[in-house]
């Protein structure tokens, strides 16, 4: 079966790809090695002891090496991890355990989790689960015992149907009363997407500036949460 992940339709993927082929920008040793990194995990999936919670690790704390000892880049650098950096997950497959290693030699970084609210936690349904914003709890306890900081790199419900409605509140209100917690992103898909895309942060007419219902429930919480 062809891999999807290599398409260039994926961001990601077709950035990679362009990294290690030195096209559209020079590209220095940190920027094609991990690149490089990025293609092979996806080759060989968790083949070789690719993409793993460890490796993810050790590539993690490779980047964060390289960008305190080669640049003078003293900003917060987020740490994702393996399996989509999935929340749900973050424990419960090792991720976390690996992380309990790594170290910034300069202090300032964050742990990025993602989040996303439908079945599979795949961020690929239209429908929330009850009690899916708990999926945040186990990292967000991690972070606590260990006292490390933690920024949602990416969460997401429809907020089309009345479990969503609950859950999106509930799991941002969580975000919001923790201390380890630094901050959070919705994930929107933008205009790529398309206008029935489930996730749709963008305006549903761009002539009048018209909100999605997404976009709606988003800037109700905000508004009384100011």
């Amino acid at each position: 079966m062809a891999n999807r992940f290599l398409s260039d339709l994926d961001p990601t993927t077709a950035w990679a790809k362009a990294a290690v082929d030195g096209k559209l920008f020079t590209c220095g040793e940190l920027v094609r090695h991990a690149a490089e990194c990025h293609l092979r995990d996806i080759r060989h999936g968790e083949r070789r002891d690719r993409a793993t919670p460890q490796r993810t690790s050790d590539n993690m704390q490779w980047i964060v090496n390289a960008v305190r000892s080669r640049t003078n880049c003293a900003g917060k650098i987020l740490i994702e991890g393996a399996s989509f950096s999935s929340s749900r997950n973050w424990v419960s497959n090792g991720q976390a355990a690996a992380f309990d290693r790594l170290y910034g030699p300069a202090g300032n970084i964050a742990f990025s989790p993602h989040s996303y609210y439908d079945a599979d936690a795949s961020g690929t349904d239209a429908s929330c689960v009850a009690g899916a914003q708990n999926r945040l709890d186990p990292p967000l306890s991690w972070a606590a015992v260990g006292d490390r900081e933690i920024f949602i790199g990416e969460q997401a419900g429809s907020g089309l149907d009345a479990v969503c409605q609950f859950v999106l509140p509930a799991a941002y209100a969580k975000l919001r009363d923790h201390p380890n917690c630094i901050g959070w992103t919705r994930w929107g898909g933008a205009r790529r997407r398309g206008s029935t895309y489930a996730y749709r942060l963008d305006p549903s007419n761009y002539q009048t500036g018209e909100d999605t219902p997404q976009m709606k429930l988003l800037l109700r919480f905000l508004a009384q949460n100011p």
